[in-house]
């Protein structure tokens, strides 16, 4: 109980302030979330998922999203769509996301969807080559992305204790 206490005065969270995302897991601490219940028992997302119906209810649909195939299109004048098989984000979103580390779509797709539900967002660091064309996707666990709003109210992204580039 001591130990859970001293471990939340030092644990970071992933949104300091997201304008656009109502479940902002300071918001949720703020409020209460994530510290000793009634019970005293502490609930957050490693807690979760200890318990084996939100293990297997995360698991099952992070596995259900990653079997989804993603691609780029390109809006028609029309109203319909058409895929960009040519566009360099392609491979990455349908083969391999990362070729340094072997990352496959699907277990990107898996890994994406296992953060959102358990954490409330998923980021990824884009890395880029010349030009702008992007190379690889970097994933990044949301508790070491920060979200701030810079002095003229854009939305900037600090990533901390990358592995990456």
């Amino acid at each position: 109980m001591i130990l859970d206490a001293i471990a939340r005065t030092f644990e970071k969270r992933a949104i300091k302030y997201d304008p656009l995302n109502p479940m902002d897991p300071g918001l949720t601490a703020l409020w209460g979330g994530g510290q000793p219940s009634r019970s005293g028992l502490v609930v957050n997302e490693k807690t979760a998922l200890a318990l084996t119906a939100v293990w297997r209810a995360v698991n099952f649909r992070s596995n259900v999203m990653g079997f989804i195939p993603r691609f780029p299109y390109e809006r028609k004048p029309d109203g319909g769509n058409s895929r960009l098989t040519e566009h360099p984000m392609y491979s990455l979103l349908h083969d391999v996301v990362n070729p340094d580390l072997a990352i496959s779509a699907f277990t990107y797709q898996q890994l994406c969807e296992n953060h959102v539900l358990t954490w409330g967002n998923a980021f990824a660091w884009i890395e880029t080559r010349r030009g702008g064309i992007p190379v690889a996707l970097w994933p990044h666990a949301p508790n070491q992305v920060t979200v701030d709003l810079d002095k003229d109210k854009n939305l900037v992204y600090i990533f901390h204790d990358t592995n990456g580039p």
